[in-house]
């Protein structure tokens, strides 16, 4: 259900699943060594191999700048999510208590 305030309108779900594919996408970027390292066998050539691992050596430069920033987004979009999907269920729970007590 999107979150809606005024002229802010948060599409919560799209919101949260974009922070867990960030999560993944970082996951995967730091793996890359190790999953370079388990295909060694499969490429059936070792020029092959060889050119996979010296791309990969080489790839540092900016990888580790990525991967900061792709985590303080993954972050931010996690924290938005639960402190509206928070502020949500704390409001429906103030009218519903609301609707209580009134006469």
């Amino acid at each position: 259900m999107p979150f809606t305030t005024g002229d802010l309108r948060v599409d919560l779900p799209a919101l949260d699943l974009f922070a867990r594919r960030l999560d993944v996408m970082v996951d995967t970027m730091v793996d890359t060594p190790s999953r370079v390292n388990a295909v060694d066998d499969h490429l059936g050539h070792s020029g092959a191999s060889d050119a996979l691992h010296a791309f990969v050596k080489g790839w540092k430069d900016g990888r580790g700048k990525l991967e900061r920033e792709m985590n303080a987004l993954a972050k931010m979009g996690h924290s938005v999510v639960e402190t509206l999907t928070e502020t949500d269920i704390g409001l429906k729970n103030a009218v519903t208590n609301g609707k209580k007590n009134s006469p």
